[in-house]
Order: C-alpha cells, then sequence, then structure tokens
C-alpha cells in the first residue's frame, strides 16, 4: 500500500496527469485507483494517480495549479 511504513512508492510531478498516465499504461503499467483532484489551502490544487510499473513498484505522478 502507498501509506505502508517503510518505502512504499515514488512520487514525480508532472506537466500533465493524464498524458503521462496514459504513456505509462500503454508501456505495461497498471492503474490503482483514479486520477484525484484535491484544494490544499494555501497551496493550491493538486492533481494525483497512483499506478504500478511493470516491475510492479508503486508509483505516484502528481501536478500542482496554484
Amino acid at each position: 500500500m502507498a501509506n505502508s511504513t517503510g518505502y512504499a512508492h515514488i512520487a514525480f510531478e508532472v506537466e500533465d496527469v493524464e498524458t503521462t498516465l496514459r504513456n505509462a499504461l500503454n508501456n505495461g503499467a497498471e492503474l490503482l485507483g483514479k486520477v484525484t483532484e484535491k484544494k490544499i489551502e494555501n497551496a493550491g490544487t493538486i492533481k494525483f494517480v497512483y499506478f504500478r510499473d511493470p516491475e510492479g513498484n508503486i508509483i505516484e505522478i502528481q501536478s500542482w495549479d496554484k
């Protein structure tokens, strides 16, 4: 699980979550959940999604709109 103790996943900030996700899925990734948008007070809006890469690692991609 992405919220487990210890190394559970790695996160990257990307320009476009949907395009990056589509590229990952086209190259063997497996979707975990759905693309989510959340407004964070005093920080902006984050859009993020989790997926497994072809080796089974959990990857998070996110973008921020301030």
